[in-house]
């Protein structure tokens, strides 16, 4: 078998195969006989009709078909592997010429090609954020808010209540008119933003604020029983708005069926033991004396030094439950008798006091101020690797890539009852139309899969089972009790894919840290594992993101 390249311009081969006249012969042979163990000739029995009578029945048009369909399909495999050419996708059969030497055509679309910058010597300062007391402030904000007294009101709302309500929002264009309200929302043919029923939210402003700013001066006003209509469009000079979402317009429809009224306990001890009943956490003390003792100055230094020796495995996943949380729990939390959180603890540990519970929450604060900031430090750097990589690829590969973003659009159709066909129709568009818009982000998004997935490959950066085992050892604290159940999670290759990119790109995440700072290991060198919290609330906090 004789085997000649040719590249084409679309980052794809072209394979020209010569194959001798004996192996055609023999595959010739081959397809006649199969075809002789499935026919009835009368006058023959089945499988002892001759070669010769069998081409007369079927044709040699026939013959000839299935001689180039299946030994087609083998000489592509072979000069595939003569050639070392890796394809991004199956290639198609261009031409079959039996003379004057049999000879087989193919276009390969090749896999795509990555050419990673001199990004090892990419520096980038890296100012580490600070925690203040706002911040810690805005945190206890949020859980006296989870221990609130609430009572229902049937007057209009105001900022610092509590709803329940039926959101449905859409993606809608600026200049879109405005959608008559008596076209029921589950029939809207529009991309969903938010659908939920029965959402508890807290209507706050500035950083507290619930889904987009502005949402809560939309709702000011509003009663049990109403609806309300109105449009946000996201700001275009604010980081903290989700790349997708920067400029884009949502048309909310909220029907409030509850309003309740917040009353916030005062913050002192005794919320403080509340909250750590609620979330598990102890000091731990030697004997009642010292319990007796522990409001001494001096004692209470050496009660913050216990928390900080205990607390040292807290790391970057930490996290306490906030009032974005709670706003979408729709159970109210009861209050708890200080008698009663106090028998929650062991004897020889105690609830957390205020000054305690406020050092805890500031370092869980930190942390997370500090992952956040990682964090986009990382994805500055990789940044930077994508835009100075060069990336080849096949229109097959951004092809899929489309097909991957169209079927993602249509499960969020469908989870809103919604169906791509119907959508098509009632917009007047083509699913050309669709997958024309979604091309230019296909694009940046392939361009950067493929440039990180190389900087992974060129680092040597790899998921071990250690690795796996210890985030989901992680996430299994979240469930306590249920943890044996979790356990099936494991079988879930939906949830295992997902476990193994999350670690990955975690890794990854602290890799470009560490180039972008000038620390990164020789290559070769073996990584350290990313620290892992094992609390249980850093497993809610890594499971919630």
């Amino acid at each position: 078998m004789n085997v000649q390249t040719e590249r084409l311009e679309n980052h794809s081969i072209r394979l020209t195969v010569v194959v001798t006249q004996e192996r055609f012969d023999q595959a010739r042979a081959s397809v006649i006989k199969k075809i002789g163990g499935k026919i009835n000739i009368p006058g023959f029995r089945k499988g002892k009709v001759p070669p010769s009578m069998i081409v007369k029945y079927v044709g040699e048009a026939y013959i000839l078909e299935e001689v180039v369909e299946t030994l087609g399909q083998d000489v592509y495999k072979e000069a595939l592997e003569s050639a070392g050419i890796e394809p991004a996708a199956p290639g198609s059969m261009d031409d079959f010429a039996p003379e004057p030497e049999i000879k087989f055509t193919y276009t390969v679309p090749l896999a795509p090609e990555v050419t990673l910058g001199d990004y090892r010597s990419f520096r980038l300062d890296y100012n580490e954020p600070e925690t203040t007391d706002a911040d810690v402030d805005s945190e206890l904000r949020m859980l006296q808010r989870n221990f609130a007294e609430t009572q229902d009101t049937e007057g209009p709302v105001e900022v610092g209540d509590r709803i329940t309500a039926d959101i449905h929002s859409f993606f809608v264009a600026d200049d879109a008119e405005a959608t008559d309200s008596e076209v029921d929302v589950h029939e809207r043919e529009e991309e969903p933003y938010i659908h939920r029923h029965g959402a508890v939210i807290d209507l706050l402003e500035d950083d507290d604020e619930p889904f987009a700013i502005g949402f809560t001066a939309q709702m000011v006003g509003a009663i049990a029983g109403q609806t309300r209509t109105f449009r946000i469009t996201f700001p275009t000079d604010n980081p903290k708005v989700s790349e997708n979402l920067v400029g884009r317009t949502i048309e909310f429809v909220v029907e409030v069926r509850k309003v309740e009224k917040v009353t916030l306990p005062e913050l002192n001890d005794e919320l403080a033991a509340q909250v750590s009943a609620q979330y598990g956490w102890d000091v731990a003390i030697e004997s009642p004396a010292d319990a007796e003792a522990e409001s001494d100055a001096s004692d209470e230094a050496e009660v913050v030094a216990a928390i900080d020796a205990a607390e040292a495995v807290e790391t970057a996943e930490a996290g306490v439950e906030t009032g974005d949380d709670a706003s979408s729990d729709d159970t109210d939390t009861d209050d708890t008798d200080s008698e009663e959180d106090s028998e929650t603890f062991p004897p020889n540990a105690r609830p957390f006091n205020l000054a305690e519970l406020r050092e805890r929450v500031r370092n869980i604060v930190e942390t997370r101020i500090k992952d956040e900031a990682r964090k986009a430090y990382a994805n500055a750097v990789l940044d930077h690797i994508v835009k100075t990589s060069t990336v080849v690829y096949n229109e097959v590969s951004l092809e899929q890539q489309i097909d991957d973003m169209v079927q993602d659009f249509e499960k969020r159709l469908k989870q809103n009852r919604l169906s791509l066909d119907l959508y098509l129709k009632t917009t007047g568009r083509s699913m050309d139309d669709l997958r024309a818009d979604y091309r230019p982000t296909a694009e940046r998004d392939l361009h950067r899969t493929l440039a990180v997935h190389e900087f992974a490959k060129a680092e040597q950066i790899s998921v071990t089972e250690s690795d796996l085992m210890s985030r989901f050892n992680t996430i299994l604290a979240e469930f306590g009790a249920e943890s044996v159940e979790a356990l099936n999670l494991l079988n879930n290759p939906q949830f295992a894919s997902g476990l193994v990119s999350s670690v990955m790109m975690q890794k990854v995440e602290a890799r470009a840290v560490a180039i972008g700072r000038g620390e990164a290991p020789e290559l070769g060198q073996a990584e350290e594992a990313p620290e892992q919290d094992p609390s249980p609330e850093a497993a809610e906090s890594s499971t919630e993101q």
